[in-house]
């Protein structure tokens, strides 16, 4: 870039990722959230098609995360590729599309986030009755909560629909509620862990 356009396009970014105020400051003399965001306007001055980040939010304020994040999505929205590495699960999940976890440098998923989080769903139903319907402790987890009322949680879409014509087919039950509790990728990265270590365990025990 020219220094013309670059000049413009330092203002442009330091006014995006909120560092204006310390355009004239060395960067030794500023903050890890301050010296982070300038970095990855450096990063992403020359609009590049490619963008490969290691861990962008770390050292950020709530503020300066939802910022950055911001900044993420927009440069996707024009069109980049970005792949960056993070520990920082909730970050992955509210950016990404794809995801790719690594175990001691082997790939134990790679594919869509949304995949990975709707392949074992949750259902949370909650009803009320008398005395409990047929089949709901056989197909679900039940549990009492101080209101009176009961939840139910059933780990397949066919034990929700078994639950919840066995509360309805009941005299003196009432349903009230069924909602989807998804998996966050934090849990499912969980899972996938034990999972893998499980597999292993077994392989040596042959």
């Amino acid at each position: 870039m020219d220094s013309n356009t670059l000049k413009k396009y330092v203002h442009v970014w330091a006014e995006k990722l909120h560092f204006t105020k310390v355009l004239n400051q060395r960067l030794s003399t500023c903050s890890k959230g301050q010296v982070q965001r300038v970095g990855l306007a450096q990063a992403l001055i020359h609009q590049p098609d490619f963008i490969l980040l290691d861990e962008p939010l770390s050292g950020l304020d709530p503020i300066g995360r939802a910022c950055v994040r911001d900044v993420i999505h927009d440069e996707i929205k024009r069109g980049a590729t970005v792949l960056f590495s993070s520990h920082i699960l909730d970050d992955a999940e509210a950016i990404c599309d794809q995801v790719i976890i690594l175990k001691e440098g082997k790939t134990v998923f790679s594919g869509e986030i949304k995949s990975l989080l709707s392949s074992d769903d949750i259902w949370v139903i909650k009803a009320s009755w008398d005395n409990q319907p047929d089949d709901v402790q056989e197909h679900g987890e039940v549990k009492k909560f101080i209101d009176g009322n009961y939840h139910i949680q059933g780990s397949s879409i066919a034990s929700r629909n078994i639950i919840i014509q066995s509360i309805l087919n009941t005299l003196g039950a009432d349903l009230i509620s069924v909602e989807a509790e998804k998996k966050t990728l934090e849990h499912a990265f969980v899972d996938l862990l034990h999972a893998e270590e499980e597999g292993g365990a077994h392989a040596s025990h042959r």
